[in-house]
């Protein structure tokens, strides 16, 4: 293989990992609802997880250079038809406000938990931030930001790793308690089996115009290999953060951003400099959502998309401050599961027609 090949291969693996890096992987709270509840199964939810949405991504990677989409709009109506690619259209709307909400109240949770400030002035300072960024048109400055991602990645593994080293000895005891129902944890799904499932649908969401779009643009071969290397790391760092959240499962529970604890409990620094980088990255991740709604109505720059650029971030302050983080995120989680797992299924069916039609 020549050094141009690998190193496309190690681009897609890299921007997998940077683009499904979100605040719910960062809080913890992905991990303790997904895989968690389910003890030693973690490992189950993990390759369940990354057997489906390998494939699926490699579904979208097709619909991208064969099919020509782009958008998530193309993919939705590639696999679905029309008429419900134009639904789930409006449903991709809706969750990129649920997830702004999820981050306004991340961003809150993190500043009550770090510095000690009232959730509410946490919250607000989230929001108003997002909504300047996005209404002075900052949105592409802040793509460079994204250079964090790799960093708050590294600071995951080092907690985990870390937690273990120091707790990892009453993993057994815990899963017992854990199995027994001795602590009260949200989760998305009744079984490990469908809670890979759930957060492949979660996923889908994010990745079917990323990979589509980047098909029609980049070699195919690398860009399979990357994305799928990537994906299975993802999981894999899931079902880390997974026992290091067990060991520690009797201070952690009620905590809503987890790995922020973590951190602190291992060295004071490394909980300050880690709270940091998890609010940034929230503000971030906020940006894009809010600019996706906005421009959705409007033309960026105009008086228009600033009214519904303030008004959207005021509507998500009013439910991130509400409802805790950790209610918001399951909310969202479990309804785009369902959603995700339908897109799934309507790719499958899909590819069975194309299949019988070649066949015959």
């Amino acid at each position: 293989m020549s050094k141009s090949f690998l190193g496309q291969v190690y681009l897609f693996v890299a921007s997998a990992l940077g683009y499904l890096i979100g605040g719910g992987f960062m809080s913890g709270q992905e991990t303790i609802q997904y895989f968690v509840p389910f003890g030693y199964n973690a490992v189950l939810v993990g390759l369940t997880f990354s057997g489906i949405i390998i494939l699926t991504n490699l579904g979208f990677i097709y619909a991208g250079k064969h099919g020509r989409c782009t958008k998530g709009t193309e993919v939705y109506a590639y696999f679905c038809g029309s008429f419900i690619g134009k639904v789930l259209e409006w449903f991709s709307l809706i969750f990129c406000f649920s997830m702004f909400v999820a981050e306004v109240a991340a961003g809150g949770s993190v500043l009550f938990e770090q510095y000690g400030l009232p959730i509410v002035v946490g919250a607000v300072f989230t929001a108003a931030l997002t909504a300047i960024t996005v209404s002075i048109g900052l949105n592409s400055v802040l793509k460079s930001l994204g250079i964090i991602m790799p960093f708050l990645a590294a600071f995951v593994i080092i907690v985990a790793v870390a937690t273990l080293i120091t707790s990892g000895g009453v993993i057994e005891a815990n899963v017992i308690k854990i199995e027994t129902k001795q602590f009260d944890l949200l989760q998305v799904a009744p079984n490990w089996l469908f809670s890979g499932v759930a957060l492949v649908g979660l996923m889908v969401l994010f990745l079917s115009s990323f990979s589509a779009d980047l098909a029609t643009k980049f070699p195919i071969k690398p860009l399979m290999i990357g994305q799928s290397i990537g994906l299975f790391l993802y999981a894999a760092l899931d079902v880390m953060s997974a026992f290091a959240i067990t060991a520690e499962i009797e201070t952690v529970v009620g905590r809503q951003i987890i790995n922020l604890f973590l951190a602190k409990a291992i060295w004071t620094p490394l909980g300050t400099a880690f709270g940091i980088l998890i609010f940034f990255a929230i503000y971030t991740i906020s940006t894009p959502l809010v600019y996706v709604i906005a421009t959705k109505f409007s033309k960026e720059g105009t008086k228009k998309h600033k009214i519904i650029v303030w008004a959207v971030s005021a509507v998500a302050l009013v439910g991130a401050v509400a409802f805790p983080f950790d209610i918001i995120i399951n909310a969202v989680y479990i309804v785009s599961g369902y959603v995700g797992s339908f897109i799934v299924v309507m790719m499958a069916i899909k590819f069975i027609r194309i299949f019988l039609v070649k066949k015959s």
